[in-house]
């Protein structure tokens, strides 16, 4: 039977690019995942002023209202910390009604097997329950999944016939419970190493960055998986995460990422905040020359990073990614 590999974007959680990868990313298969709102956007619901009623025995949320929450990506808490874009993973839309569709994903380690199920249907008092007939290993059984505050616990389990099938692949069967993506979680730089995550060299930096003073701005790369950066602290602990690269939406799917060429550290739009602007080094596959794309992160009052798109697409498609100079004088020159 045809094999059905689709592969898991990030988070990152989470991620893979999407057009855009390593050298090594030359994955052919895509993951499906359901398009849910920003993170900033997530714990909004239409019940906001409302007091959900609450089964002590569950710990469940049981006002319908509540139900659009959960809405997003749910990940292990260990794959959380560590930042590991593998394992198991449900991606769900949930309106307040409670009605839901999404899939239910689960891959090895360096991608070695991906399986992939879509699910959709009607959350009834917290639980929403499947079959599923195939998860393209030739497993069919049955998905369960219970909404608790700030977590949902999916089981899953096959029928007889799938017990030894296709042993150790397909979609792994027992209990998780899972919390959202977007979970505020301590990490420190060991559980970055810990999760398969490694400097790129030559583009780790000591900076004075605003609110967050002397710290150290690591970009780290895991498997075919693209690329992560992050806010080190002296004490080794991990202070912040910056959000999904541009380069997961970029349109330009012809265009291979091959590393990262440049780093600065900028304040481009004039309010006394450094801005963050990467340059990476590529190639147009179809053209088979040499290419390079952008990434503005621009910095807001409370220390956080947002992925300006709108301004990336202006410039990648001016041309005027040479190097560094030649991003901000564009830059300037459209303010």
């Amino acid at each position: 039977m045809k094999k059905n590999l689709i592969l898991i974007t990030a988070l990152l959680i989470s991620v893979s690019i999407t057009g855009c990868a390593g050298k090594k990313a030359a994955v052919q298969n895509e993951i499906k995942q359901v398009q849910t709102q920003s993170a900033g956007n997530n714990d909004k619901t239409d019940a906001a002023t409302e007091t959900p009623k609450t089964d002590e025995a569950s710990n469940t949320v049981v006002s319908e209202a509540g139900y659009s929450k959960y809405s997003g990506r749910w990940v292990t808490e260990n794959n959380l910390k560590h930042d590991i874009p593998f394992g198991t993973v449900i991606s769900i839309k949930v309106d307040k009604s409670g009605e839901l569709s999404g899939t239910v994903s689960d891959s090895s380690s360096g991608f070695g097997h991906i399986s992939n199920i879509d699910i959709k249907g009607k959350i009834n008092n917290n639980k929403f329950s499947t079959n599923f007939s195939n998860d393209g290993w030739d497993h069919s059984g049955t998905i369960e999944l219970e909404f608790k505050d700030k977590q949902v616990v999916l089981k899953l389990s096959y029928d007889k016939k799938s017990e030894n099938v296709n042993s150790g692949w397909g979609i792994s069967p027992g209990t998780f419970n899972l919390v959202n993506i977007n979970t505020p979680i301590k990490r420190t730089i060991n559980d970055l190493r810990e999760g398969g995550w490694k400097d790129v060299e030559g583009q780790c930096f000591d900076v004075d960055l605003n609110k967050y003073g002397k710290i150290k701005f690591i970009s780290e790369t895991n498997w075919n998986t693209g690329f992560n950066f992050y806010l080190q602290d002296s004490k080794g602990s991990i202070a912040y995460k910056f959000p999904d690269l541009y380069l997961n939406d970029y349109q330009t799917k012809n265009c291979a990422i091959e590393n990262i060429s440049a780093i600065s550290f900028t304040d481009i739009n004039n309010d006394s905040l450094k801005d963050v602007i990467i340059l990476y080094k590529a190639t147009d596959v179809t053209k088979k020359v040499p290419a390079a794309i952008c990434n503005v992160f621009t910095q807001k009052s409370d220390g956080t990073f947002v992925n300006n798109s709108s301004l990336n697409d202006k410039i990648n498609a001016s041309g005027s990614t040479k190097d560094i100079a030649s991003i901000v004088k564009f830059i300037k020159e459209i303010k």
